[in-house]
């Protein structure tokens, strides 16, 4: 069940992103979806929905995103307390919608 996980997620990135991963093989990519399982599983989040919607950001923000000092408005809802974690998702989805946010380089 992980092994498909993560192969439907390599071949989504491949897709979603071709600029992005055409430089890298499956095995990078497929550490990089593992590393977006585990920092997902760290806030709150359970799903497999849940750690492809945070691979998404990981892609649109950077592998650290939830740590970046840059991203005061993404941290301040990361650490609100009184939100649930999915609904979290959705905040930061909403604010990067109204923003004009570039998409960085996450594999390296």
């Amino acid at each position: 069940m992980q092994a498909q996980f993560e192969s439907v997620c390599v071949a989504m990135l491949r897709d979603t992103y071709p600029e992005v991963t055409a430089k890298h093989r499956d095995e990078k990519l497929l550490e990089l979806v593992r590393y977006a399982r585990e920092r997902a599983q760290g806030r709150g989040l359970v799903t497999e929905a849940d750690w492809e919607r945070w691979l998404h950001l990981m892609m649109r923000l950077g592998p650290r995103f939830d740590e970046d000092p840059r991203q005061v408005q993404v941290n301040s809802i990361l650490t609100d307390g009184s939100i649930d974690p999915r609904l979290k998702l959705d905040a930061i989805e909403n604010l990067l919608a109204t923003a004009d946010t570039p998409v960085d380089n996450a594999t390296q």
